[in-house]
């Protein structure tokens, strides 16, 4: 019986969570149907984590180090240490149902990070009666509301309490054992979560510091195993850092406004209700809300005057350091790994949850409650209320989740919490925060939308079939985007991926090509002629038919067709290619591209388009053609069936009869284009192709005859770490459109093997053996000196 009592809170620490959790998901399942792939989850953790399950079981044709699967190919080792080396990520093996994994992992994942964060609050307040209660406050955080769908983030909130304590028995034991194991397992889970612990404990260390004698060997011992641990993790560092040098950051430090004057970024996080989970990308939001009553506790922590003066500067410190980036949003530059994300902006905010709930917890151990100052703060809380209450009315789109009835109903929880401060009420407070809570997770929970089972479960049908008839030496593309990568999801080769880690110059140029998006890490591929054939995409899902390719399956709205046209991987091409330039886009960089490969032909024709009066144009029917590029000056009234493809041009499908473009003001011209298919077919007959092409773990392998000497041109992104041999013999690759790759081809029968290295493996793994050598060393000198 004194094991169960003593032991009590820790289980129930978990298990409230883990029964909230599951019946939270289960009534959003009943009520709405819907899967927990939401955000994110959906278009890159999900396919990832099935990438990861079929590796795992030797699927053929899933590789690692390097996939073809991974948009248009690519190195995998960075990915991995970033998306799937969480230990927790090895129980994929068992589960065939990747949606039902992530939502247990959600689960599991939030309620260890109440014990956890139970276990540290609990080492701080062993007397309090109220610490399970702020536990429970982290588990059901807004943070872990709405970022809940970025599991591979939910290591580090469930391992932050830990460290925090690691790093006071360092100081208060001078053992450091636990502080080592637990930043070692920090960055292996996930690298970036790594570096932003690292960087809070030091921040932490330093506000600690206030209470201990010989702060500068304590300074100098904490900095020494904090860098000797990053060294015994280079094997993970050094590798990822050198494949991820050609990811594109997500905004850049030029494009960050020196000061943020919008002070209501600093307001809005107090207010409930604020969070989505099927689209929880609120830019601006820096995620705290754990209850209404955490605010006014902190501010009662710096009014009190028996707390230590050296304690609230140092407790100042930590505030400063976590909030100075909202006004001064370039110092997220330096919480994010140097780079400013374009979403989830403050993805290091839990950590302020965390301190937060840890300094009221402090104010309540000898609370002093100055009335005055709280009801005057109330009274501002209300007067800031009005005219953000008016922002979120004539600018909804700014707090995307933000709206009246959220500001009114926060006030007068606040006003509830207050008044139970006001009346010493505190059993009653921390039990009407736990309400707040729940309330908040019903509020979202009801509001969010989300992706429907049966969705998933059609397009997974859809992607089955497809994969059916899509080989490895050629490529297949969705119109209909359930993820953005369904390559890594479904073991083909594809185009269209989205992952933080993807490179940037496949973007870039495909931007240029087919007017890709190029603001973030992704490719969100269309169809076209041209650019299908040049990238091998011979298999299309898709609803619209396209004039020129072939149906070949039918099923629901959808037909996959196939692209006569698609060369295979790797072809040869005119020694032209490798001075080509151009300041064209879309089809006229096409047409031009196309034309120095083979040195003849041209690819595009212009259709005559009637004028019916200054602002419609008609495109007559009678062209049986797959679809028309659009220049004008002016966009189209009414878009149709117009899929912009960038500022200069847009893209009509033809239907077989008359298309009105109806122009939102005069044009000064007009211009229409469509595809010469019968140079196109030109263009391909003329090639050498690579053939009998087999993937390997590391690369591929292939045969090609040529008929003259020139450039063979593989369609796959040139990165170091790849390697080319001819017939045996490592030859020169080089990158084309400073993209792909190519290498120098002679007349003759020739085998081809592309080999793919780890940039930098060797020497991070020597790096980290001297890293841990150097560790284990000072820690006996250490232990022989004390």
């Amino acid at each position: 019986m004194k094991l169960i009592k003593k032991y009590k809170k820790y289980a129930l620490s978990f298990l409230i969570p883990l029964v909230f959790l599951c019946l939270f998901f289960l009534l959003r399942r009943f009520i709405g149907g819907y899967s927990v792939l939401e955000s994110d989850a959906k278009s890159q953790y999900m396919p990832i984590l099935q990438y990861y399950h079929d590796l795992l079981h030797g699927v053929s044709g899933v590789t690692f180090p390097y996939t073809l699967s991974k948009g248009l190919g690519g190195a995998m080792y960075g990915s991995f240490f970033y998306y799937l080396s969480s230990p927790f990520n090895l129980l994929v093996y068992f589960f065939n149902d990747i949606s039902l994994f992530i939502c247990l992992t959600i689960i599991i994942k939030i309620s260890l990070s109440s014990l956890t964060s139970y276990i540290y609050f609990n080492s701080k307040f062993p007397k309090s009666k109220y610490t399970l209660f702020f536990a429970l406050g982290y588990a059901f955080m807004n943070y872990n509301l709405c970022y809940m769908s970025n599991i591979m983030w939910l290591d580090a909130v469930l391992l932050a309490p830990l460290i925090l304590l690691s790093i006071d028995k360092l100081l208060d034991k001078r053992k450091d054992g636990m502080y080592i194991i637990l930043l070692m397992l920090t960055i292996i889970s996930n690298y970036y979560m790594g570096y932003v612990m690292t960087l809070f404990s030091f921040i932490y260390f330093l506000s600690s510091l206030w209470k201990y004698d010989d702060k500068k060997n304590r300074i100098i011992h904490f900095i020494i195993i904090t860098v000797l641990v990053g060294i015994s993790t280079s094997f993970i560092l050094i590798p990822s850092a050198m494949e991820l040098l050609g990811v594109k950051r997500m905004m850049s430090l030029k494009e960050m406004p020196l000061i943020n004057w919008n002070f209501f970024d600093l307001l809005v996080p107090n207010y409930i209700g604020l969070a989505n989970i099927h689209n929880p990308i609120n830019f601006w939001c820096f995620f705290i809300f754990a209850g209404t009553c955490i605010v006014p506790l902190v501010i009662s922590f710096f009014t009190n005057d028996s707390i230590d003066k050296k304690e609230k500067r140092s407790t100042l410190f930590v505030y400063l350091c976590l909030l100075l980036p909202i006004p001064f949003q370039f110092l997220n530059y330096f919480w994010h790994m140097f780079s400013i994300p374009l979403s989830f902006f403050y993805r290091y905010s839990f950590l302020a949850t965390l301190y937060n709930l840890y300094i009221a917890q402090k104010s309540l151990e000898n609370l002093k409650i100055n009335r005055k100052i709280l009801i005057r703060l109330y009274i501002l809380f209300i007067i800031l209320s009005i005219p953000l209450g008016y922002l979120v009315t004539v600018a909804p789109d700014y707090y995307l989740y933000l709206s009246i009835w959220n500001i009114v109903l926060t006030v007068v929880l606040l006003g509830i919490t207050l008044f139970l401060l006001y009346k010493d009420k505190i059993k009653y407070l921390v039990f009407f925060m736990l309400f707040e809570l729940v309330l908040n997770w019903g509020i979202v929970g009801i509001i969010s939308g989300g992706v429907s089972k049966e969705t998933l479960e059609d397009y997974s049908e859809y992607q089955d079939i497809l994969k059916e008839y899509c080989s490895r030496d050629v490529r297949c593309e969705s119109e209909y985007e359930f993820t953005m990568n369904n390559g890594l999801w479904k073991g083909y080769n594809g185009v269209t991926a989205f992952l933080s880690t993807y490179n940037y110059n496949p973007i870039k140029v495909l931007n240029v090509m087919a007017g890709t998006d190029n603001k973030r890490n992704l490719i969100n591929y269309k169809v076209d002629v041209m650019s299908d054939m040049l990238l091998g995409v011979k298999y299309w899902f898709r609803e619209n038919k396209i004039n020129g390719y072939n149906d070949i399956y039918t099923i629901d709205d959808y037909v996959i067709e196939e692209n006569p046209h698609a060369l295979s991987l790797g072809y040869t091409v005119s020694n032209d290619i490798k001075d080509f330039k151009s300041e064209k886009l879309g089809p006229l960089y096409l047409n031009e591209l196309l034309y120095t490969m083979s040195g003849s032909g041209d690819y595009l024709l212009e259709i005559p388009s009637e004028k019916i009066d200054d602002k419609t144009y008609v495109i007559h029917g009678e062209y049986k053609y797959p679809y028309y590029y659009v220049y004008s000056s002016s966009t189209l009234e009414e878009e149709g069936n117009l899929l912009s493809r960038g500022d200069e041009y847009g893209v009509i499908y033809n239907e077989d009869k008359d298309i009105e473009l109806v122009f939102k003001e005069e044009p000064d011209d007009v211009i229409v284009y469509t595809v010469n298919l019968n140079d196109i077919e030109k263009f391909k007959s003329n090639r050498d192709e690579l053939e009998d092409i087999s993937i390997l773990s590391d690369g591929l392998t292939g045969n090609i005859n040529v008929e003259q000497n020139g450039v063979l041109f593989l369609s796959i992104p040139y990165e170091k770490g790849l390697s080319v041999f001819v017939d045996g013999e490592e030859v020169n690759a080089y990158a084309l459109l400073d993209t792909f790759v190519g290498i120098d081809i002679t007349h003759g029968y020739h085998s081809i093997i592309i080999k793919y290295e780890i940039p930098g493996l060797k020497r991070g793994i020597v790096t980290s053996i001297i890293g841990f050598t150097l560790l284990i060393v000072y820690k006996l000198r250490k232990r022989k000196i004390h």
